[in-house]
């Protein structure tokens, strides 16, 4: 950026610039197997809840 006055180049500093120094030590996280069996423990929870429950649905009928 230049200043109109005097044509020189003036520094513009983000201010994300000044707040974000950590953003270099910010590392992915390893543990995505942890999630994966979660989210497999949830769908085999809702395969055997709707299971038992077309079971008791025509058993007691």
């Amino acid at each position: 950026m230049k200043n109109k006055n005097n044509g020189e180049n003036i520094e513009v500093k983000l201010k994300s610039e000044m707040y974000n120094h950590d953003n270099e030590k910010i590392e992915k996280r390893e543990d995505e197997g942890a999630s994966d069996a979660m989210m497999w423990g949830f769908v085999l929870g809702f395969i055997l809840f709707f299971i038992l429950l077309i079971c008791i649905i025509i058993f007691t009928n």
